[in-house]
């Protein structure tokens, strides 16, 4: 915990730009890396951290939904007109044009009611927990609609509510912040990517405290992590680790932040 704390206070965060924040009870500004906005623009803020994403406007025709990001001052202030979506290459966002990566509908593994069968997505999910005590391994495959919050990792997918960590599409993802149980997820967008439903093992001796550990108990893992949620002061700890090898980008050590989450990882 010492030594995370010591680089959390020795990471120099840049230059940060500012970006309009609002959602449902929030109408401020904030810092960060880059702008986004979700959708017609009820949902905007910043990311930090996330520095393999690029500017641009991503499209799901699932749900024919909209997810852009900017990288200057207010960039995101202004509403995105997504009317000529899936006909156009571009599309306007202020004073700029902004090129549309278009994502369609995937085939995916699920094995709900215990058989494994095809359906079809926006993207496909594998979310897997390991209980320590017994080593009962249990996964879910399934497809995700939650575009904008699988996408980015802006806010954890609904079915990941107690995801603590940030993550890049198509990257595998394990955590640990108690005894008991470590969990696994991942997010991709190719046909059949979820065909795995692995736990990543502990491959490095890193060893974290746990914040559901009463007793001083750690975990060995690639990271030791914090996330802060700001509104209320409250922390979750523990390790991380991941198989980015074909993901979007890779989870490193530095501070990452979504709006009202704030998240530190220290590496050996």
């Amino acid at each position: 915990m010492f030594r995370l704390l010591l680089v959390i206070s020795l990471i120099h965060r840049g230059h940060a730009i500012q970006c309009s924040e609002a959602t449902a009870t929030i109408n401020s500004v904030c810092e960060g890396d880059l702008c986004y906005q979700v959708g017609s623009g009820a949902s905007r803020g910043c990311i930090s951290g996330m520095k393999y994403l690029n500017e641009g406007c991503y499209f799901a025709q699932v749900v024919e939904f909209f997810v852009c990001l900017c990288r200057s001052d207010f960039c995101n202030l202004y509403l995105l007109d997504a009317s000529a979506s899936k006909s156009v290459t571009n599309v306007a966002w202020g004073n700029r044009s902004f090129p549309i990566t278009i994502y369609s509908s995937i085939t995916c593994n699920s094995n709900n009611l215990n058989s494994i069968s095809s359906i079809n997505g926006q993207f496909c999910s594998s979310n897997g927990v390991l209980n320590k005590t017994t080593s009962a391994y249990s996964v879910v495959l399934s497809d995700e609609t939650s575009f904008a919050d699988g996408l980015f990792g802006i806010h954890p997918p609904a079915y990941l509510t107690s995801t603590p960590t940030p993550f890049y599409f198509g990257g595998y993802y394990s955590f640990q912040t108690n005894s008991q149980e470590s969990s696994a997820y991942q997010l991709c967008n190719w046909d059949v990517c979820n065909e795995n439903g692995y736990i990543l093992p502990s491959s490095t001796n890193l060893i974290c405290f746990m914040s559901g550990s009463t007793d001083g108990e750690t975990c060995q893992g690639q990271y030791c992590f914090i996330q802060i949620t700001k509104s209320d002061n409250s922390t979750i700890f523990g390790c991380f680790t991941q198989d980015d090898s074909k993901a979007m980008g890779r989870v490193e050590v530095g501070v990452y932040q979504f709006d009202d989450k704030v998240y530190y990882f220290s590496g050996a």
